[in-house]
């Protein structure tokens, strides 16, 4: 089992744990958050899509997520005033501001 993670060219401010040890980075210089898995290859943008905005699928400058044992993605996104419910995978987004900004 290999414990060391580098994360070139990732700006960690902050980190989630789910119930199946995958790790989820906080990047809000990149504004997206990202998970490593042991059980996959390579590491994946589960949030934060197309650089930082308003849509549906951006954040600009995520501080906070939290991963549910339904692997449910809660994110606050702070400069847009809202927190995020992403299902597993980038599936479906929704934001908890009472607006849904995009498509």
């Amino acid at each position: 089992m290999n414990s060391h993670i580098t994360m070139l060219g990732t700006q960690c401010h902050g980190l989630a744990l789910d119930k199946d040890g995958a790790l989820y980075v906080i990047d809000q210089w990149h504004h997206f958050v990202k998970r490593w898995s042991q059980r996959e290859k390579d590491d994946k943008i589960i949030a934060g899509i197309n650089d930082y905005g308003t849509g549906l699928y951006q954040l600009k400058t995520p501080i906070l997520a939290l991963v549910d044992e339904n692997f449910t993605h809660y994110i606050s996104d702070s400069v847009n005033n809202r927190a995020m419910k992403c299902l597993n995978d980038v599936i479906e987004h929704t934001s908890f501001d009472g607006v849904n900004n995009g498509s």
